[in-house]
């Protein structure tokens, strides 16, 4: 298994996270709200220029928004913990989202508590919303 969280698995361009923010389903599963829709198939052109083996099932973003969590340690510390929870668990549903689906899914992990949360907090929410794309490609 590949635990890596490679830069290509990594949900960045404005337009593909706007994307999700509009047309997303949402499943709350406290403290993490996430929002997941297919994206769009890229354009030929972007596809040509990739390396081989780069595209992802999955696409995923993070983010603690500055009104719930006021320091930035904190907020950086719960998008590691988010990061390092999605990294241990993200090889149980590349194999379904794979066969489902042609194009990647756009996932946007928000946290949504007021407080610091523990590591087992955020595996536990990571690991349903992992179990639901397993259930339901």
């Amino acid at each position: 298994m590949n635990f890596r969280f490679r830069p290509h698995e990594k949900l960045k361009d404005p337009i593909s996270i706007s994307y999700v923010f509009e047309n997303g389903n949402k499943f709350h599963y406290y403290p993490i709200l996430f929002l997941s829709t297919p994206l769009p198939p890229a354009p030929s052109q972007v596809l040509a220029n990739l390396p081989q083996g780069t595209l992802s099932p999955v696409r995923i973003a993070f983010s603690v928004p500055k009104r719930r969590i006021r320091k930035a340690v904190h907020r950086n510390r719960i998008k590691r913990m988010m990061r390092e929870a999605y990294r241990l668990q993200k090889h149980r549903i590349a194999p379904s989202i794979e066969h489902a689906n042609p194009s990647s899914l756009g996932v946007i992990a928000i946290y949504i508590g007021k407080e610091n949360p523990e590591y087992s907090i955020i595996f536990k929410a990571m690991n349903c919303f992992i179990d639901t794309l397993e259930a339901h490609p």
